[in-house]
């Protein structure tokens, strides 16, 4: 029976994470983006190639931050900016994997900006909640749906003020959040707020996030999130649906330009050979999964469209042809592109199949 994981903030999963039995909001976000890449996380467990530094220095941020309400959950003095830059540092080291920086990059490079969010945070009155702090990085568990594993999740604050309780949820971005881009994040704090009845049994809940701007100018903002059961209910029939593909195994790629330039398992993705099972081919018969014309998933190896122009000709094997692009391609602009070189034809599973017309 596949197992669903939940992915921790602060590093890589567990390694007891194969006797878990629960399901969590950023394992089903991962599925959503790629399922592919779901598989290799939490199902083959294959370590991580690479990180990228962006999302190291966006755990690094949040580490300060818990240290900052922490220490004011246990009635002690906030951190100052000094140690809060000291927990930055810190997460810095023993990364899950080698970091992966951008052009004229390296971690000293973020130094400033970490300085400058930390100073903008703590002399912004988030800092200091109005009201109780009841948990901060607080794990709830409870079985939100028939028929599924338990749903567990990590709520970075909840605060207890006169009118409701308040659960927020801290991120960190390039820019300020859209109102869109609040209405797509909304679905985790709605499933929090579920988990989190028990806690608000006498006070209405409030949901929140908070967005600390990675900017020049660094800028924080929340924003409410509204309570609808409507939204609730769709959010949990989406993970019922999510749960059924992935105990059906239905894993795939979905490349592009987004899910595939930061990708930590790309060169597994370029070994996979459109199954599940391990291992892969070998580095001569590497298989790309590529999406063709409409959406038929094909899988193609990687020469040049001659060579596989000559294969369909004379119809011979085509196990070791291969198409020269590079994961991160417009997979449904490729397929048209290549169709079109290949004369009407794609190769699927080292057979030939004609493309249907447009």
């Amino acid at each position: 029976m596949t197992t669903l994981l939940i992915e921790s903030k602060t590093g890589p999963p567990a390694a007891d994470a194969e006797e878990r039995d629960y399901i969590s909001y950023s394992a089903i976000r991962a599925y959503l983006q790629c399922s592919l890449r779901y598989y290799f996380r939490y199902i083959a467990k294959l370590p991580e190639e690479r990180i990228g530094a962006s999302l190291v220095f966006g755990n690094t941020i949040h580490g300060a931050l818990e240290l900052h309400f922490r220490r004011l959950l246990e009635g002690d003095v906030a951190p100052s900016l000094t140690e809060m830059l000291a927990a930055y540092q810190a997460g810095w080291a023993n990364p899950s994997a080698p970091i992966r920086f951008s052009k004229d990059e390296q971690q000293h490079s973020f130094d400033g900006l970490a300085e400058r969010m930390m100073r903008a945070f703590l002399e912004n009155p988030v800092a200091q909640p109005k009201g109780q702090i009841l948990g901060v990085e607080e794990t709830l568990r409870e079985p939100l749906i028939p028929g599924l594993p338990d749903f567990l999740g990590r709520i970075d604050l909840i605060v207890e003020t006169d009118e409701a309780i308040v659960i927020t949820d801290w991120k960190t971005s390039r820019s300020r959040y859209s109102a869109e881009q609040f209405d797509e994040a909304a679905a985790q704090l709605l499933l929090y707020a579920e988990l989190a009845c028990e806690i608000a049994a006498v006070k209405p809940l409030r949901l929140q996030f908070g967005v600390l701007t990675k900017t020049k100018e660094v800028s924080i903002d929340t924003h409410s999130v509204d309570y609808e059961s409507a939204s609730i209910e769709r959010t949990k029939r989406i993970i019922a649906r999510v749960w059924q593909a992935i105990q059906a195994e239905h894993f795939y790629p979905n490349p592009s330009a987004m899910n595939c330039s930061g990708c930590p398992y790309r060169s597994a993705c370029r070994r996979w050979s459109g199954w599940p099972a391990f291992p892969f081919h070998s580095s001569k018969e590497l298989l790309w999964p590529c999406y063709f014309l409409r959406s038929c998933l094909c899988l193609v190896s990687s020469r040049s469209p001659k060579d596989v122009r000559r294969c369909v000709r004379e119809r011979t094997s085509v196990q070791a042809a291969t198409f020269p692009f590079q994961a991160g391609d417009s997979a449904y602009g490729m397929g048209n592109r290549f169709g079109r070189k290949l004369g009407g034809y794609v190769i699927r599973e080292h057979r030939r199949y004609r493309l249907p017309r447009q």
